[in-house]
């Protein structure tokens, strides 16, 4: 069987508009370009992009909280309300409340100056120097008694090697006043506020 090849010719068309209506004041969405003015002015700090810094959040009082208000609203710093607490933790490694010979017996530990007058939850560090000790604390008024020979774990039961320290945790009464004693009455032995919640 043969094969016979033909030359085939073409006319290209005449250039022509792609659509009519693409055109300023046409009928379809695309229009001329917008006048500057009709361009709304975006402060760059309400772009988030590489090339514009955004303002800094402004640091808010102490104890206060940061707040949601809503979409398009900014946040605000406010007092925690609503039955919420806080918790507050002195500067450095904590606020020294004692600073001498331990009692042996229950002595109240006044911890006002640091933490207000209120009740509330304590964390306290009890450092024994030089000394093997064990610290036991309690709420202010309570009556109820803790064998700081034998207790052992407990939150509010601290041991203290040598040059070591323990933690503790106890609630204050309305006037941030606990008891505490020890097993021995050693002198250098400090008491300080870790933190506190109010």
């Amino acid at each position: 069987m043969a094969v016979v090849w033909k030359k085939l010719a073409f006319a290209a068309d005449a250039p022509s508009a792609h659509e009519s209506t693409h055109v300023s004041g046409g009928s379809d969405d695309i229009d001329s370009a917008l006048a500057d003015a009709a361009i709304p002015n975006l402060a760059a700090s309400k772009i988030t992009s590489g090339q514009f810094s955004l303002d800094r959040m402004p640091r808010g009082t102490d104890t206060h909280i940061l707040t949601g208000k809503g979409v398009g609203v900014n946040p605000a710093y406010e007092a925690a309300g609503g039955g919420g607490v806080s918790l507050t933790v002195p500067a450095g490694v904590g606020t020294e409340v004692f600073n001498g010979s331990a009692p042996t017996s229950w002595t109240d530990l006044n911890l006002s100056g640091t933490i207000g007058a209120q009740t509330t939850l304590v964390l306290l560090k009890f450092l024994a120097v030089g000394f093997v000790n064990r610290a036991a604390f309690r709420k202010n008024g309570d009556t109820d008694e803790l064998d700081v020979t034998t207790a052992g774990g407990g939150a509010h039961y601290v041991y203290a090697g040598p040059n070591t320290y323990g933690v503790a945790v106890v609630a204050t009464d309305s006037s941030g006043i606990v008891e505490w004693k020890c097993t021995g009455g050693y002198a250098n032995t400090t008491v300080d506020v870790i933190a506190y919640i109010k």
